[in-house]
């Protein structure tokens, strides 16, 4: 992962703890971002020394990016189609978590 440009969907107490600091520590640095906020977003890259670019929305990030890989770090509900969107982009994808986007009723 040595000098990988990496772009993060993402930023909150799992990523920001285990995922970023995983990534860096392997070599990479952090591109871009995109949470649901662009000042959460713009926090993440200040938190871990990255002059990237912040976005608050993920869709937007995934056109104007060229990184070597984007990492879904996500709620199991929106993690489907952040992961979709990113390979219809034309991107690598790791998604940490299962996806597991689909939401059934209980059945009685």
């Amino acid at each position: 992962m040595l000098n990988s440009k990496l772009c993060f969907i993402g930023a909150g107490f799992h990523a920001s703890t285990n995922i970023y600091p995983a990534a860096i520590e392997a070599g990479a640095s952090i591109q871009a971002v995109a949470t649901r906020n662009l000042e959460r977003s713009q926090a993440a890259l200040l938190q871990f020394g990255s002059s990237g670019q912040a976005y608050d929305h993920a869709r937007q990030m995934l056109k104007q990016e060229a990184c070597d890989g984007v990492v879904v770090v996500a709620q199991p509900a929106d993690q489907t189609r952040l992961v979709l969107d990113a390979i219809e982009a034309g991107h690598n994808v790791y998604v940490d978590k299962p996806l597991g986007g689909v939401q059934r009723k209980p059945q009685r």
